[in-house]
Order: C-alpha cells, then structure tokens, then sequence
C-alpha cells in the first residue's frame, strides 16, 4: 500500500473530508482518539476489580468491555450507573 492509500484509509476511519486531509488535521484527529482512548481506560480502570484465581494469579475484570460495539458498550455503560445509582441512594432518592 502506498502512502497516499493509507492516508486516504485513515482519513476514511476519523471521517475526514477530501477537502480537509491536512496534515494537521490528521494529527489533531489522532491525538484526540488517543486521549479518549486514555480516558476509557482510565474509566474502566476505575471499574475494575482485582480477583485472585483458584491458581493464586491476580485477574483484573471489569463489565465494560473493548472488544463491544460501540452500542453494546454504552448499554453496559448505562447498566455500570445504573447499578452505582442504585448503590448509593435510597428508593426515596435520599442518600443511604
């Protein structure tokens, strides 16, 4: 693949248009994606327990999962606060 092909694909994935395709704007979109992506990780990092196996070998889970859809994943999203709402405040909405 050539480089004018792979900058074509990765303007393609980011949505930028034919009349944009700056360098600039190419390394704004993917320092934007990297940060977001910094930040999903850092949420579900937050989200995440540490489990010891039956082999002693520590496990780190977390129901917000990379490998979703994107639709899937905010469905898990909505479900994880949900839960956490439900947690922290009483049937009345007062604070338990």
């Amino acid at each position: 693949m050539d480089p004018t092909e792979l900058i074509d694909q990765i303007c393609d994935i980011f949505g930028i248009g034919s009349a944009v395709r700056t360098p600039s704007t190419i390394l704004a979109n993917v320092q934007n994606a990297a940060r977001r992506s910094l930040c999903l990780n850092e949420i579900e990092a937050y989200h995440s327990v540490v489990e010891t196996d039956e082999d002693g070998d520590e496990i780190e889970e977390c129901v917000l999962m990379w490998g979703d859809d994107p639709w899937q994943y905010i469905e898990r999203y909505k479900e994880l606060m949900s839960t956490l709402q439900q947690n922290t405040t009483g049937r009345g909405g007062e604070e338990t």
